[in-house]
């Protein structure tokens, strides 16, 4: 489990990056339709920020769930609380918590996502854009409060083994996991029933046509590295920025290296965890 998670965790960043950087390639070879002839594009200005967009019920019981199994893990290096069969818990407790760091960070990214408005119904596609960040950032509480509570879970399971009997734990463990796995892909598919509501009526498909295509737009000033794979230009607030061959990313941006740090945390989080 600590190889197999962040180890999807970084394909799924690769693969994403990897998909969007030869979509980006087709659309700049691809000729543009005689009918069709490059329009215009606005850019909302609205600022955007993270606690406009959090759900404090949630926020409070991710909060009290990782403060008790913190406590109990404190309780337990002051030996107020005996280590018997919880001396294991360090290391599923930091792989959470890390976890759920990368989480919050995901659910930024989303908030701060700079939108492009079409010219012609403007409204409908903004009303379409904040249903589908509104998806993504339930999604992702909902991810952070199902760690949260495996934190709870771990904490309950191997404190109840000690009293009750390693045997008779294992039914309603399993029990509880698969109710909670139930309840998240419930949760997450209605989210997306949802979407797919305001999807249907609005047809966010058919105003993308609107954007002018790639090849009539210029490529963002700042110099490009590796072919185009890398862009330096401290004025240009994105990571990822459209380059001449594709996508670059920005190594000028803060949240470049923030990224990056947290993956090679990662790496070394599944040598440890390993490794012990």
């Amino acid at each position: 489990m600590y190889e197999q998670i962040p180890a999807m965790a970084i394909l799924t960043f690769w693969l994403n990056f990897t998909i969007l950087q030869f979509r980006q390639r087709i659309r700049l070879l691809a000729p543009t339709a005689p009918e069709q002839s490059p329009r215009g594009v606005l850019l909302s200005l609205a600022p955007r920020r993270l606690r406009d967009h959090i759900n404090w019920t949630v926020e409070a019981m991710i909060i009290g769930l990782t403060l008790l199994t913190l406590l109990w893990l404190g309780a337990q290096r002051l030996g107020r609380l005996p280590a018997g069969p919880n001396a294991g818990l360090l290391k599923p407790v930091v792989f959470i918590l890390y976890m759920q760091a990368g989480a919050l960070m995901l659910k930024q990214v989303f908030v701060r996502w700079r939108m492009r408005l079409p010219l012609q119904r403007a409204d409908d596609y903004r009303r379409w854009r904040e249903a589908w960040l509104s998806y993504h950032l339930r999604v992702f509480d909902a991810l952070r409060l199902l760690l949260a509570f495996s934190l709870w879970a771990i904490l309950a399971f191997k404190s109840f083994r000690l009293w009750w009997g390693a045997e008779q734990m294992k039914p309603p463990g399993l029990a509880m996991v698969l109710i909670t796995i139930a309840v998240y892909i419930f949760y997450c598919s209605r989210e997306r029933r949802r979407l797919a509501v305001v999807e249907r009526e609005i047809k966010p498909l058919e105003l993308l046509k609107e954007y002018p295509p790639p090849s009539t737009r210029p490529a963002p000033e700042g110099r490009f590295l590796a072919g185009g794979l890398f862009y330096l230009n401290r004025d240009n607030p994105v990571m990822v920025a459209r380059s001449p061959q594709g996508l670059a990313i920005n190594l000028a941006n803060r949240g470049t290296y923030l990224w990056a740090a947290y993956l090679a945390g990662l790496v070394w989080l599944v040598v440890w965890q390993v490794g012990n």
